[in-house]
């Protein structure tokens, strides 16, 4: 199913009967389109009702930020790392801006969200994990962005409830 136009932004999931041992379980694909492109750039097996119900809630609680909002996409990335993974263990996690599906998570694909007004700026790449640091690295080539309108988010929002 996708939700979405997917040269804007949508969400595109499918449950795959295959992976599916019993009825409790509805495990399938899951990824973005922005403009025009699929992100990941693999398929994924993700639990998708916890999964699609918690995305939902997350592209609905994107918050606001005009400074984040207008650094260069590297700074901006790496800031929002940092606030949503501090290094320092008595900071507060700012996950908020954090609406990487845990699917995508468990294999270091990440995507940040902030706004400004009516816009949503998307941050996103793929990651490595560096166990010696207990951090993710990436190359700040790899980071793409795409700005969307915050309203497009929210309708995909309600269409996943």
């Amino acid at each position: 199913m996708v939700i979405g136009d997917p040269y804007v932004i949508a969400v595109i999931f499918e449950n795959i009967r295959e992976w599916n041992g019993d009825k409790n379980y509805t495990n399938g694909i899951l990824a973005f389109s922005m403009d025009g492109i699929l992100f990941p750039g693999e398929a994924l097996n993700a639990t998708l009702r916890p999964e699609l119900k918690k995305l939902s809630t997350k592209l609905e609680a994107i918050p606001q930020n005009d400074e984040l909002y207008g650094l260069e996409k590297s700074i901006c990335f790496a800031k929002l790392y940092e606030m949503i993974y501090p290094s320092d263990w008595d900071e507060e996690e700012k996950t908020e801006y954090n609406i990487s599906p845990m699917t995508f998570l468990d294999v270091d694909y990440m995507i940040f969200a902030v706004g400004s007004g009516d816009k949503v700026r998307l941050l996103y790449t793929k990651a490595e994990y560096d166990f010696s640091e207990s951090r993710r690295k990436w190359n700040d080539s790899d980071i793409h962005e795409w700005v969307v309108e915050r309203e497009a988010l929210n309708k995909i929002a309600n269409r996943l409830k």
